[in-house]
This record gives structure tokens, sequence and C-alpha cells, in this order.
């Protein structure tokens, strides 16, 4: 297990530190520093629609990792409790065939699990990379912005939506900018005309 530490390039003062291991994540790619107030550009996170196939690919594949490796130890501590505590059969030989049924049915539903919240980061991600304001802080930050021809959609139109029933797509896209830029460390400060 490593530990990471982060750093303001404008001021050189930590502004992030965690244990673990340092993957590609999706999330807002931006933080501002709360030393110096400076824009951060974060390499272990990224939007959806901003993440090369490889990129996208992994994020499949570290799911189905994680999901295999809690499966296999939950298999094999479900094999030892149930031939130990319940059989009370120590060392048993050949349940081999016990220790597979058990880590395959307890990958299932963690696969399950695990695949709804990619899911639910990547549905999150469209939503927000389709909010023009926060598209153009991305591009203000360096980050290349895909383009989309006259008339397309990035994403299926269930993604793309920000209209909700009462027509106010204004102030829900408002206030998805606001929920953005919070959870990217800045003031919020509402400067439209009343």
């Amino acid at each position: 297990m490593s530990h990471t530490w982060r750093y303001c390039p404008h001021c050189g003062k930590c502004f992030e530190s965690h244990g673990g291991i340092d993957t590609l994540e999706i999330g807002i790619p931006f933080r501002k520093c709360q030393h110096c107030g400076g824009m951060i550009r974060l390499r272990h996170k990224q939007e959806w629609a901003l993440m090369t196939t490889w990129q996208k690919a992994w994020q499949y594949v570290v799911v189905v990792l994680v999901a295999g490796m809690i499966a296999s130890f939950g298999g094999l501590l479900g094999y030892w409790a149930l031939t130990e505590k319940v059989l009370r059969r120590p060392n048993a030989d050949g349940d081999g065939l016990t220790v597979v049924i058990v880590c395959i049915a307890l990958m299932a539903p963690i696969l399950w699990l695990s695949m709804k919240g990619l899911q639910r980061r990547i549905a999150e991600s469209n939503r927000r990379i389709m909010d023009p304001t926060y598209r153009a802080i991305l591009a203000g930050l360096g980050f290349r912005i895909p383009r989309f021809g006259h008339g397309q959609q990035p994403f299926p139109t269930s993604l793309a939506s920000h209209e909700n029933p009462s027509g106010g797509a204004d102030s829900e896209a408002s206030s998805l900018l606001s929920e953005i830029l919070q959870a990217a460390g800045m003031d919020v400060t509402d400067t439209r005309q009343k």
C-alpha cells in the first residue's frame, strides 16, 4: 500500500493526501487550492467523455478485479467457516468445487453492485459535461473537449437532458454548475441579474 501527497503547482503546498492505490477515477478533474486559490488540474480524475478508450476500458477492468478479489477472499473465508465451524471437518480435502461455487455466488452480487456504481458515476459525469459553462471551464484549464457535429448529442438524450417537468432547465443547469464548483472547492456566488 502506498501513500500519495499532491502539491499545488502554484504555491507548492500539499492540498491532498491519501493512502491506497493511485488510479484514474471518474470525477471533476480540477479543484481550487485551499492555500493560494489557484486552479489545480487533477491527473487522477477525469470526466467520462474526456477519457480515452483504454481509460474507459480500465474502469471496467478495475471493477471486475475488485469484485473478484472480494469474492475470492469471501469464498475462502466462507469455505473455512463451512468446513471448520459448520461441518466440523478440519482440513477437508477435495472440496475445491465448494470454494469455486461460494466464490461465484459471492461475485455475482458484488459485481452487479459494482457495475451499478460505475454506471451511476458515468451518468453523473455525462450530466456534468453537458453544461456549456463547465465545458468552458475545462477548456480554459487545457482539457481537450470533444466537438460534436451540428445537431449531434454527445450522449443519449436520457443522460443529456437537463430539463425537469416544470420546464426549469436553466435553474437546474445553474444548480448543477453550483454543485460542480462546490465539489471543486470553489466559492459559489450567484452573479445573475435578479
